[in-house]
């Protein structure tokens, strides 16, 4: 679980680039071009809401299949809801952070330090016109195929992810998917869709009312 929400709270900076100028780009020819490009998307964003898909692979577990939910809102705000039969769901107001699986009749409620469990990478990834002073950026020959483009990020230093990749929407720039390998090989890749670029989130999303009967578990 703790990898998914060091992912989300990475996840959530990316979508939430800084600003940059409005002005359309040319096509990126560098990966600094397509993060500078990335950037001029989201200026001016302050919430955002998407559908997802995320597809964990590791040779203990194998590959586990979910789809769901995710709302995002400035600063550090983020509700990812996840549905099926492994249900749960991820809420953070930027100070206390709720995790709730319904299967356990459990919620853990802790300090959000750092921003959604994502410690030192919620400061490294704090803002993408940083990125190249924290990663070895190449853009990928060809994208992923299908017409997005896709640049690959290697950490200079150690850290949580080995390396990562982000695939971003033609002349859009949106992102479109992120995927993240820890130390151990194990991914985790999210595909987003519908996605709504400052939608009408209010902040009543980010709080959490455990249900009755649920056992809260209440950490640092």
């Amino acid at each position: 679980m703790r990898r998914f929400f060091t992912a989300a709270s990475l996840i959530g900076l990316l979508l939430f680039a800084p600003a940059a100028p409005a002005a359309e780009p040319p096509d990126p020819v560098t990966a600094t071009e397509l993060v500078r490009a990335l950037e001029g998307t989201y200026k001016g964003v302050q919430s955002l809401k998407a559908d997802f898909v995320q597809v964990q692979r590791s040779s203990v577990t194998g590959e586990i299949r979910q789809k769901g939910t995710v709302q995002l809102k400035r600063p550090k705000k983020a509700r990812w809801e996840f549905q099926g039969g492994d249900a749960s769901t991820f809420v953070t107001d930027g100070k206390t952070m709720w995790i709730y699986t319904p299967a356990t009749k459990q919620v853990i409620e802790t300090a959000d330090v750092g921003g959604g469990a994502g410690g030192g990478m919620t400061e490294l990834l704090d803002s993408l016109e940083k990125i190249d002073q924290f990663f070895t950026t190449t853009l990928v020959a060809g994208g992923d195929g299908k017409g997005s483009y896709v640049v690959d990020l290697a950490p200079k230093k150690g850290g949580q992810f080995k390396k990562m990749s982000i695939t971003v929407s033609r002349k859009k720039y949106a992102v479109e998917k992120v995927k993240l390998v820890d130390p151990m090989g194990n991914e985790t890749e999210l595909t987003f869709s519908q996605l709504k670029l400052n939608a009408d989130v209010t902040d009543a999303a980010f709080t959490f009312t455990p249900p009755a009967g649920v056992t809260v578990i209440k950490g640092m």
